[in-house]
Formats: structure tokens, C-alpha cells, sequence
């Protein structure tokens, strides 16, 4: 078994109810998930015992700002009033059968209840954002990547492999410096 790396869960939002493609959260650092559930005691003659309470997820996102960044602006002023629909999705754990070319998801509804940023001398720009989910609890299923988000995942690096010997992954790096460093002896030789 593959242990999950941080660098393959994406994060994905949509305004509840858009009829457009949800967007990745741009330049996410950090991300985590809270789930709790509380319960209620109630006392009877009999003694007291515990009742069903409820359960609260919370999605804590840490991303760095972006000059025109259009999504922590819609964040900060529809804070507490616009409902979201927000996906968690592993990008290595691809689905079979009816849900193949889809991807292992978490989905929430919730509102956005908090917008801190970060400013330091120095450093770059982060923001923290904080999701209380609202809409039924936290389902388990398959989510679809658009083409267009597929293409901008696999341009910076993220590129999936199949795990049939027809598909090898290789290291995109090294092959990127390999050809550079080719190419620069091939110079090289032609001026000799």
C-alpha cells in the first residue's frame, strides 16, 4: 500500500448551485480536517445516559495569496452568507469500473466562516480560510477533473501513471535538466 502524500489531495470549490466546473484552490500549503461528533447526557430516574448528538466537520485551508487572487476575495465577502460545495480529491487513487477516469473524493456543503491573512515583511502573502460543513455531513464517492484543470495539473508535474508496464512514470525533472544538459553539450560540441 502507498502511503497518501499531501502534495496529492486537491481541493476543490464551487459556489452551491453554479453551474460551472469547481475550481482548485490556488497555491494550497496546508490543508486539514476536523470531525467531531458531541453527544447529549440526559438524566432519568434510572440514571443518566447518553443521546445521539451531532456531528461538525471543519476544513482548514492554508494557501499563499496571489496577486489577483479572485478566489480568497469571493471567500472573504461571502463570508457566513454563501453556501460552497468543497471536494477532496486524491489525485493517485483512481476509480474502476463505472467510476474509472474519476477520482477517490470527499464532498461537503458548508459555509466559509473565517478569513485570516498573513502579512510578514519578507515573506510571501498567506491566507487561512475555515469551512464548517452544513449540508448533511461528509459523503465518500468519485469526482470528475476537467480536461482543463487535468491539463493544468499535469503542466506543473502532475502527471498520473497507470500502473500497466506500458506506462512507466519517469522522473519529469530529471528528465527536463537531462534534455537541457544534452542540448548544451550538443552546443558545445557544435562550436568545437
Amino acid at each position: 500500500m502507498e502511503i497518501v502524500q499531501g502534495s496529492d489531495i486537491l481541493i476543490l470549490a464551487r459556489k452551491l448551485g453554479d453551474k460551472k466546473n469547481a475550481n482548485k484552490v490556488i497555491l494550497g500549503k496546508e490543508y486539514k480536517i476536523s470531525s467531531e461528533a458531541d453527544s447529549d447526557t440526559v438524566d432519568t430516574f434510572d440514571g443518566s445516559f447518553e443521546t445521539g448528538g451531532s456531528k461538525k466537520t471543519t476544513v482548514g485551508i492554508t494557501a499563499l495569496m496571489k496577486r489577483g487572487d479572485k478566489f480568497a476575495e469571493t471567500i472573504e465577502s461571502s463570508l457566513g452568507k454563501v453556501k460552497y460545495e468543497l471536494w477532496l480529491i486524491d489525485i493517485k487513487d483512481l476509480g474502476t469500473g463505472s467510476d474509472s477516469n474519476k477520482f477517490r473524493a470527499r464532498y461537503l456543503q458548508g459555509i466559509f466562516k473565517k478569513f485570516d491573512q498573513k502579512i510578514e515583511t519578507g515573506n510571501a502573502v498567506e491566507y487561512e480560510v475555515e469551512f464548517n460543513e452544513s449540508g448533511g455531513g461528509l459523503k465518500y464517492g468519485y469526482a470528475t477533473l476537467s480536461a482543463e484543470l487535468k491539463a493544468t495539473l499535469e503542466n506543473a508535474g502532475y502527471k498520473f501513471h497507470d500502473t500497466l508496464a506500458s506506462d512507466p512514470g519517469i522522473d519529469e525533472k530529471a528528465s527536463t535538466s537531462a534534455t537541457a544538459t544534452s542540448t548544451a553539450d550538443r552546443q558545445s560540441t557544435a562550436q568545437a
